[in-house]
């Protein structure tokens, strides 16, 4: 990523930095100061340490979401870094506006993984408006802890919704039965 920048786009080396060099809480804040000051241009990092915690926004223009997260928080956080108060660049230059790229792959796990995305943030906005009816949905343990089975895999991986669902039926049937022997 950082050689097709230097490459493709002349960007100096030197401007591009990823927040893992950082040893210890000191070296982050040097680098931090440093993407506010304009000495860095783009700072790489992952959700757990560029997502939350840094003030790096007084220059951001865009966030580039590399993944998709197991959590609607995750997505929220990642671009709180640049759309928040304190962010010169947007206010001066951009109508207040910084730009949320994201990069997913049709027919392949990022869509499953935003509509999981979308189903867990419906349910919190349901909880924090008490609009929660009696009966609710449960999409099934499909996440970080717990991941998915081979065949739900298979199902997202193929683009074939009817495998999908198949493999959701399959999971259900096998819930049922534990339930039943219980």
């Amino acid at each position: 990523m950082k050689r097709k920048l230097v490459e493709d786009y002349h960007i100096p080396s030197y401007e591009i930095r990823f927040i893992q060099e950082c040893k210890n809480e000191k070296a982050k804040k040097a680098m931090v100061e440093a993407m506010n000051r304009g000495d860095i241009r783009i700072i790489f990092g992952s959700t757990s340490m560029l997502g939350t915690g840094v003030n790096a926004q007084q220059r951001a223009v865009a966030v580039h979401q590399l993944d998709t997260p197991w959590r609607p928080s995750d997505l929220e956080q990642r671009n709180g870094r640049a759309i928040r108060k304190g962010n010169m660049v947007a206010k001066e230059f951009a109508d207040n506006k910084v730009d949320v790229i994201i990069y997913a792959v049709e027919r392949s796990l990022d869509s499953y993984k935003f509509n999981l995305l979308h189903n867990k943030q419906l349910f919190i906005n349901q909880l924090k408006t008490n609009t929660l009816g009696s009966r609710t949905i449960d999409e099934g343990s499909m996440d970080e802890d717990s991941g998915m089975n081979f065949s739900e895999y298979v199902a997202v991986l193929s683009g074939n919704t009817d495998l999908l669902e198949k493999a959701k039926l399959d999971k259900k049937i096998a819930t049922l039965e534990s339930e039943r022997k219980n």
